[in-house]
């Protein structure tokens, strides 16, 4: 997390460490995405990016998620506490992973990101 994020998140409700848990989830869901490219890269390397993205939109996406991120954790503090939390979240896990049709690692990189998600 960013420390602008993570002072966004102090002043917002909800806890300061459920939000460093989150994105600590989020962040090793994404090396864990990276690892399998490159290794499917590795393998097939026709199936290999060949430009590089432009790193500057890269990191202002990567920032506009951060803060949505920041500002949808402290809007359910609530409801990430319910006891209904884990099923609503398997439910919207499995309609987005059919809806963006997503592969082995990206359906694994999704669990994994979702591990804190449900505490308070």
């Amino acid at each position: 997390m960013s420390g602008r994020s993570w002072t966004r998140s102090r002043g917002r409700p909800g806890s300061p460490a459920a939000t460093v848990r989150i994105f600590r989830d989020q962040i090793e869901a994404n090396k864990d995405v990276q690892r399998a490219l490159h290794r499917r890269w590795d393998a097939r390397p026709s199936e290999a990016p060949s430009v590089r993205p432009d790193l500057a939109e890269v990191r202002a996406e990567i920032n506009r998620v951060n803060h949505a991120l920041v500002r949808a954790i402290a809007r359910t503090a609530q409801d990430r506490g319910a006891p209904y939390c884990g099923g609503a979240l398997l439910a919207s896990a499995v309609r987005a992973s059919g809806e963006l049709r997503l592969d082995a690692p990206h359906m694994t990189a999704l669990h994994r990101s979702l591990g804190s998600v449900c505490r308070p």
